[in-house]
């Protein structure tokens, strides 16, 4: 995967940086921790070393997001589905903050979407 810089992110004030957010738009302090790990964990596999919060978020391409997915999967130890999706689900809801933001376009958001998450292996 590419590396992702601070230097590559656009000049967003703080009140409208979409992890920022994106978190504030979850119900609790747990959800928040939980999507924030999220983050961190997609964040390292993006080969970014830093705080979520000034990842360029809005550079992440779609086909990143599939290779994320397939890291996520492929990994030893093997993440759990439910991890996987956390990610993915985090990565997803950041990146509708930047788009509600317009700081990436419709198209870019809808194809992020587009990558499905882990099935789980039981089904109930």
């Amino acid at each position: 995967m590419s590396n992702l810089t601070p230097s590559t992110q656009r000049n967003v004030a703080a009140t409208t940086n979409p992890v920022t957010k994106y978190l504030s738009t979850l119900p609790s302090l747990r959800s928040q921790r939980t999507m924030k790990d999220g983050l961190r964990r997609a964040a390292a596999l993006l080969n970014f070393a830093g705080d979520v919060e000034s990842l360029p978020w809005h550079t992440v391409t779609p086909s990143q997001i599939a290779a994320l997915k397939a890291t996520l999967a492929q990994r030893v130890p093997r993440y759990s589905p439910s991890t996987i999706n956390t990610t993915l689900y985090a990565v997803r809801g950041v990146l509708k903050s930047a788009w509600i933001d317009n700081v990436i376009s419709i198209d870019t958001y809808e194809r992020a979407r587009l990558t499905k998450g882990e099935r789980s292996e039981e089904r109930r």
